[in-house]
Order: C-alpha cells, then structure tokens, then sequence
C-alpha cells in the first residue's frame, strides 16, 4: 500500500518499470519505501509511485509449448482455444488449467476419460496431481456425479519420467503408493523414461473431429521414438513474459 495514501486504490495507469531500493543503490537513499514503480497515464504522463511490498498479479503466464513444429504449435492452441469456446466440446489436448475448467463445466467431468488411453507429457507437479485425479485420489467433489462404476482410463503413459523418479517420490509420499504401485503393477500406468517431447501429430477422420494423437520423443539426439493415444495432458508449465518484473527478479528473488 502507498504510504502516503494507505487506503486501497485503483490507478488508471501502466506500470512500466518497478526498482527495488537495494539494488539501484545511492541514487535510491532518499526513497520514503523499498520499491519505486513507474508508470504512464493514457496521455503519456509519468508517474512515480512508492510501495514497501509489490506484488505481481499479471497471472501465471502462457501454456509452455515445447515443440518447434509450427503445425504441432497451431494443433496444440487450437484445442485450447476450443475449450475456451465451448467447455463442453471433445477436446483432446490439455493442460493443467484446462482441466481444472473442465471439471467445473461438466456434471459428469471423469467420462471424457473413460476407456482412454492417456498421454501424460512432463514430469511436473501438475502431471502427478492428474493422474492421481484420474485414479480417484482426488477431492471428492471434484468427481460430482462420478462414480467408479462408470469405468475409468485404459491407459497412462507417463512421458518424459521413468519409474525410479516415480519410486522415489512414493518414498516419500505412502499415502498415495498403493493406487500407483497396483497401477504400475497392472500395466496401467507405464513409463517412457527420461524423454522429451518434440512433435506432435493428429489423425482426424473426414469431420476433421481428433481420432487419435501421437507424441513424437527426443531425448538429447539419441533417438526418436513414438507414443499414440486419445488424450494428450500438456504438464509442461507455463511461460510468464512479463518484462516489468523480470529484471527485478532475475537480478534479486532468484539469487
């Protein structure tokens, strides 16, 4: 809060630059707070406004693609930007974020799943927690109308990660070994290893509606390899661009 006007306000302006005191050094001695934020007005006009904490609440940032095939980039917004039209519609490529939308917009969110074979693509956080919500170790009502009888997943293909990853990280967390230990036991729940994802691909029949979706994998030049199935979660993170707090951070809260 502005310590010269402590109560809360909106300020009609584009924040352009924030300087943390501590790192512009001499020149910043006369500062009444820590932080300096520069912005514009609508008519070009700079302001310079003082704060003791800034926070940064321009969102998490974009879905992070890590392919460098144009047509795999195009495929992959796509089917974002189907969701985003229409929640309900069959979507076949998802991320973290998508899902968690997907299951606000269905009565019945497990079913999109059920009788799929499921490609996971990243060893990230976000692609535990799907596939543990997969295998009903979720918040209970997350589920809504849900109910096991109905069928699950055929098939998770965990892309990018190896057991002994996955090994470790139940060392730590049993609460959740014997969903995934059956899992891997039963053949449900495999692993490609150490990988990367590098293209992908869509087989569409004559409605242009997805059929199928294949993961193509590279890991450090040493071989390609190929992954088919229904459904494809992008757990690859996301990309924040946002330049006015990336120096300060770079320089600062990553040291």
């Amino acid at each position: 809060v502005d310590i010269h006007r402590p109560e809360l306000e909106h300020l009609d302006q584009l924040v352009v630059e924030v300087q943390d005191r501590t790192l512009v050094g001499e020149a910043a001695r006369t500062w009444p707070t820590r932080y300096r934020v520069k912005a514009l007005s609508a008519a070009g006009d700079v302001f310079y406004h003082y704060y003791n904490v800034v926070v940064d609440a321009g969102g998490i940032g974009s879905p992070n693609i890590p392919v460098k095939n144009e047509a795999a980039k195009a495929l992959i917004q796509s089917q974002f930007k189907k969701f985003q039209k229409n929640p309900l519609s069959d979507i076949r490529v998802l991320n973290f974020g998508l899902a968690s939308k997907r299951i606000d917009a269905l009565e019945n969110p497990m079913f999109p799943y059920v009788g799929k074979k499921i490609l996971v693509v990243g060893d990230s956080v976000a692609s535990r927690d799907f596939i543990l919500w997969l295998m009903r170790r979720g918040p209970e009502e997350s589920y809504k109308s849900s109910v096991a009888q109905e069928g699950r997943y055929k098939e998770i293909l965990w892309i990018g990660v190896d057991e002994t990853t996955v090994e470790q990280w139940l060392q730590k967390n049993r609460l959740f070994y014997s969903v995934l230990a059956a899992a891997i036991k039963n053949g449900s729940l495999k692993f490609t290893g150490k990988t990367y994802m590098s293209d992908l691909t869509a087989s569409v029949d004559y409605a242009g509606d997805i059929q199928s979706l294949t993961v193509e994998t590279d890991y450090k030049g040493k071989g390609k390899e190929s992954y088919t199935g229904d459904v494809v979660f992008m757990g690859t993170g996301y990309k924040h661009e946002d330049t006015v707090f990336e120096n300060l951070v770079s320089k600062k809260l990553l040291v």
